[in-house]
């Protein structure tokens, strides 16, 4: 039996690096449609959302309409990202026991209940293009809440519930949900919905960061799952 019954993963810096793929990507699409003033420069991207970084950037440039461009960046950033991951693709990896934790876990779900999904600041198809590039089947994670879906991170959670609601013709138990991201922003988001925080030091944040930041477990990386496994059984 398992305690919890919804895994909510984030991508980046969590399960993979893409090894500043997806920045180059969206600086590509922006100078591309709007010239050298378009720029993230200064911009931070980890935990943020991808829509909210695109109307970051326009906002600094003064872009007129940018909810009307969003659209066009949107399909010039995937296809920018697709032409980076296969000309990247020896740098692009998977992250430190993500495979074998992943494995292990869909097994674990095949017999126990437990359901695996996403939360993440991607748009839904530059996600399954990440996960594509390090032999990561999206279809492994049947719950879903992708960057587009929310204004802000928190609200993706309840994006994520509905899902799980309607799949497993149950309501999603806060308590029994896990978040894990590499973020600050992944641990407030879960704490927002009295989810449980697990936060991984494989970006830009330390251990001592994230915990500072209210996780309720703290990993270098995910070689060793055990507290995980410990959280969840």
């Amino acid at each position: 039996m398992v305690k919890h019954s919804l895994l909510l993963f984030d991508i980046d810096q969590t399960l993979l690096d893409t090894a500043g793929a997806g920045r180059r990507a969206m600086q590509q699409a922006g100078t591309s449609l709007f010239g050298q003033r378009f720029s993230f420069e200064g911009i931070s991207f980890a935990g943020k959302l991808d829509p909210l970084l695109f109307f970051e950037a326009a906002r600094r440039c003064e872009l007129s309409n940018p909810e009307a461009e969003e659209v066009r960046f949107r399909h010039a950033y995937a296809a920018q990202l697709a032409d980076e991951l296969h000309r990247n693709c020896d740098s692009v990896r998977l992250l430190p026991g993500v495979l074998d934790l992943l494995t292990t876990l869909r097994t674990l779900g095949a017999e126990s209940g437990l359901v695996l999904g996403l939360l993440t600041g991607n748009y839904r198809q530059t996600a399954s293009m990440k996960l594509q590039a390090v032999g990561i089947d999206a279809e492994w994670f049947p719950i879903t809440a992708f960057g587009d879906e929310g204004p802000s991170r928190p609200d993706l959670v309840p994006v994520a519930f509905r899902r799980y609601e309607a799949r497993q013709a149950r309501v999603a138990d806060p308590a029994r949900v896990l978040v894990i991201g590499d973020t600050p922003e992944d641990v407030y988001c879960a704490k927002t919905h009295g989810c449980v925080a697990l936060a991984v030091a494989t970006g830009n944040y330390s251990t001592l960061q994230l915990a500072d930041a209210g996780a309720d477990v703290v990993l270098e990386d995910l070689v060793d799952a055990a507290p995980l496994f410990q959280l969840i059984s």
